[in-house]
Parts: structure tokens; C-alpha cells; sequence
């Protein structure tokens, strides 16, 4: 299964364009991306991390004909 990060407009992200083996990948890629723009402490709250990022990246999900979904 791949995954893609999207920009707050669901087109893919500007900078994070690339396919993910695994949601846990792409959430990595997010968060690291997002701690040295200065829009996340690292030092927070894992749980909280994760829902800061869903108000700044989206993510898709490759179906099996080869289209994506949006999962948030």
C-alpha cells in the first residue's frame, strides 16, 4: 500500500511529493518536515503531533487501480 502527503488544497505536497510504503512513513516524513519549519515543537505530546500535522499536511492512499483516496 503507498501513501502521499497532500498540501491543505489536496494537491501533492510542494516538497513532500513521494510515495510512502507505510502510513507510519509518510506521518515520519510529515512531522520531521513540519519540526524544521518551525511549525511543530518537538517536544510535545506524540498524540498531539499527530493532530497538529493533520492541520497542516493531508494524506492519500493509492487504490489497487492506481487512483487516490483522500484519508484526511
Amino acid at each position: 500500500m503507498e501513501f502521499r502527503l497532500t498540501d491543505r488544497g489536496g494537491e501533492p505536497h510542494p516538497v513532500l511529493d513521494d510515495c510512502f510504503e507505510s502510513l507510519e512513513l509518510a506521518q515520519s516524513a510529515a512531522l520531521t518536515w513540519l519540526v524544521h519549519q518551525g511549525l511543530i515543537d518537538p517536544a510535545i505530546p506524540s498524540e498531539l503531533q499527530d493532530q497538529l500535522i493533520t492541520q497542516f499536511i493531508g494524506l492519500e492512499r493509492r487504490t489497487p487501480s492506481g487512483d487516490w483516496r483522500t484519508l484526511r
